[in-house]
């Protein structure tokens, strides 16, 4: 762990100081690592730091590999899960879960080049994010940009996010070849997923309850985003 006073510290004596639960040089002694839960701490800001990674150009390196869940819940100072790596940074390959819920600092969860690695990726819940505008931000000059994005992921839970405006707002990840469940409840300002055309041929309607009781479908993901949209103003 990571605390305030000293970045290259790893113990855990005041949790209430911690900024960073994972930091560069650590990570890549956590190769076992199946399974993480942080729940209320204040002061935490990142959880993943990967800026200072230090890899040879001839090696490729791969982190946290065997990590299959990740729930984040009431951080309210997190501004990134994971923050920016070397574009060489192979990892998360096994990570099937994404829950995220509090998180009031948060306003987004991942960067293209973080989510072309999450190539197992099934479920993603979103929740009680007030700050939160996109799910997958736009690619940077030094990013390429990645079109074949989030396969594997049959179930997505958006809910109580005021300030979400679309899951992204530019042209990728428009093929979901996996997807089942949609849920969106309480998000007053999403208005599109993504600004393309979608494929999504397992899904059969967006649920309004986590009960799975009220559904809409009006031909397409994005069409039926923008019904429900108008049906709240």
């Amino acid at each position: 762990m990571t605390k305030v006073k000293d970045p290259r510290a790893n113990d855990i004596d005041n949790p209430s100081e911690m900024w960073c639960t994972f930091p560069s040089h650590l990570i890549e002694s956590l190769k076992n690592l199946k399974a993480i839960e942080l729940s209320s701490c204040d002061s935490l800001e990142v959880i993943f730091q990967l800026e200072e990674l230090n890899f040879e150009e001839s090696h490729v390196e791969s982190v946290l590999d065997q990590l299959k869940k990740l729930n984040l819940y009431n951080l309210p100072n997190l501004m990134h899960i994971w923050k920016k790596g070397p574009e060489i940074i192979m990892g998360f390959k096994n990570l099937r879960l994404l829950e995220v819920s509090g998180c009031k600092s948060l306003t987004y969860l991942f960067s293209p080049s973080i989510a072309k690695l999450l190539v197992m990726l099934e479920e993603i819940q979103v929740t009680k994010c007030e700050k939160i505008e996109e799910i997958l931000i736009r690619a940077t000059e030094e990013e390429k940009e990645e079109k074949n994005l989030f396969h594997k992921v049959n179930s997505i839970l958006l809910r109580d996010l005021p300030n979400l405006k679309c899951f992204c707002n530019e042209a990728i990840a428009f093929e979901w070849p996996s997807l089942k469940k949609m849920m969106v409840i309480r998000c007053p300002n999403l208005r599109m997923f993504v600004p393309s055309n979608l494929k999504t041929p397992e899904l059969e309607g967006v649920y309004e309850d986590i009960e799975f009781k009220t559904s809409q479908w009006k031909g397409d993901l994005n069409a039926t985003i923008e019904h429900i949209f108008k049906g709240k103003v």
